[in-house]
């Protein structure tokens, strides 16, 4: 018999395996929602080690003759040790100045596939003049994790943008928020996300139902025994959680101020331990209890009874956005070669770079603006109480409404408004200030 020989086969080219959604959204939450960050990621050289200084000359010579803003001295490092060092777009070293001087350089994953993304966002951009990055992938101020170990806020935040534009994309006419059934993905505040998309003009979004002061909520199941406790709020969640199952049955309507009394009333401690925050931690504990299936909202749920569309050119922009973000997570090969060209385009035409952080700074004002008068919004009805209000009680409304802020921010606008003899300090207990307007306090 003849030597039968088997054919050689081709070697075949290695495919890389997909990013994960947690390595995405950190992508996305690091440089995606920032022409700034994009810029100064696509300047950086691989074999230098930029001081905070460099970062800086570096970030203002991107931008050509024309400087369409120029940050502080140290907003570039920030921008390096906060959001791109973290997910090992840049690493730390000694700078090239020597003398033990902290400083930055951009690692391979960062000249490559962050760099990539940075050229496509970038130009993005560019096509898009009357939008930004952040309005597209918005922005969270925390990076700390759920309890069950899932994505931090600040992934989430992108991941439900994303998520929502899939939605809207795939969809033969307008869906609901209730249609986005994603919980390892979803942001809790699908609200907030949506609103502020449609206020960037990306998508319509409409609602039903009549906001109200505070949420209430209908029993929906008496069995709290699977239900952890929370750990924010456990000796409120076990005083809730046995008001529910001893005195409540399925349909049972719960106002917060009501179940806050009826508390009381039950446990005396608590109105000598943490009276001032038993109704903060009554919410939180009602709205733990929703998220966990227990509980529904009277009237329906927000996301039940929503419509959310887009026009043709609004599609457009989103399928733009939502494409680049898959494409990155595929880690297709040709589109990323396609935005490392981008990016040296953007460094070879420091103009262009200086007329999109020119766009970036006038939106940034107008941002800090709308978050200023939100907040007001919000804090005023509060604040204008008989018995005033706390910063953890300013921070719940916040989030009933589904706008998000770092409790500091509130409480820096809090102190802001008393320097100003805005508001008086009417209570302090256990180092808990309780502010109210200075008008109501001048009427008693």
């Amino acid at each position: 018999m003849d030597d039968e020989r088997l054919p050689i086969q081709a070697e075949v080219e290695s495919v890389p395996e997909p990013l994960g959604d947690a390595e995405l959204g950190d992508l996305l939450a690091a440089i995606g929602n920032s022409e700034a960050k994009s810029l100064l990621l696509i300047g950086m050289h691989p074999d230098y080690t930029y001081s905070a200084a460099d970062l800086h000359e570096l970030f203002v010579a991107m931008q050509g003759d024309e400087i369409g803003w120029k940050p502080s001295p140290e907003m570039p490092f920030k921008y390096c040790m906060h959001s791109m060092e973290p997910i090992g777009m840049v690493a730390r070293g000694v700078s090239e100045e020597g003398r033990g001087t902290v400083g930055y350089r951009k690692t391979e994953r960062g000249s490559t596939i962050g760099e990539a993304l940075a050229g496509h966002l970038l130009a993005f951009s560019e096509r898009h003049p009357e939008t930004t990055l952040n309005a597209i992938w918005g922005q969270a101020n925390s990076s700390k994790r759920t309890p069950d170990g899932g994505a931090t806020e600040a992934q989430r935040v992108p991941l439900t943008r994303l998520k929502v534009f899939t939605e809207l994309l795939t969809s033969d006419g307008p869906i609901r928020a209730i249609d986005i059934e994603d919980p390892g993905v979803m942001s809790r505040s699908l609200t907030g996300t949506l609103e502020s998309l449609a206020r960037a003009g990306l998508l319509t979004y409409e609602n039903r139902m009549k906001p109200q002061g505070y949420a209430k909520y209908m029993v929906e199941s008496t069995d709290l025994s699977s239900v952890e406790t929370l750990r924010k709020a456990p000796t409120i969640f076990r005083a809730v959680r046995d008001l529910i199952e001893t005195s409540a049955k399925k349909g049972t309507e719960l106002d917060p101020q009501q179940v806050t009394k009826l508390i009381r009333e039950k446990d005396p401690a608590l109105t000598s331990t943490a009276e001032k925050n038993t109704y903060t931690d009554v919410t939180r504990v009602l709205a733990y209890l929703k998220r966990e299936g227990a509980l529904g909202l009277v009237g329906g749920s927000y996301h039940e009874k929503s419509t959310i569309e887009v026009d043709d050119r609004q599609y457009e922009i989103l399928a733009e956005a939502a494409n680049i973000a898959l494409s990155i997570q595929r880690r297709d090969q040709e589109f990323i070669a396609e935005g490392l060209t981008l990016a040296e385009r953007f460094r070879n035409d420091p103009a262009a770079g200086g007329e999109l952080i020119a766009k970036f700074a006038a939106d940034s004002s107008r941002v800090n603006e709308k978050h200023r008068q939100e907040l007001r919004a919000v804090m005023m009805p509060l604040l204008t109480r008989e018995q005033g209000a706390t910063a953890a009680e300013i921070f719940e409304a916040l989030e009933v409404s589904g706008k998000r802020y770092h409790t500091g921010t509130v409480k820096g606008a809090l102190r802001s408004l008393e320097s100003s003899g805005s508001l008086d300090v009417v209570d302090v207990t256990n180092r808990t200030h309780r502010y109210r307007l200075q008008a109501v306090t001048e009427r008693h």
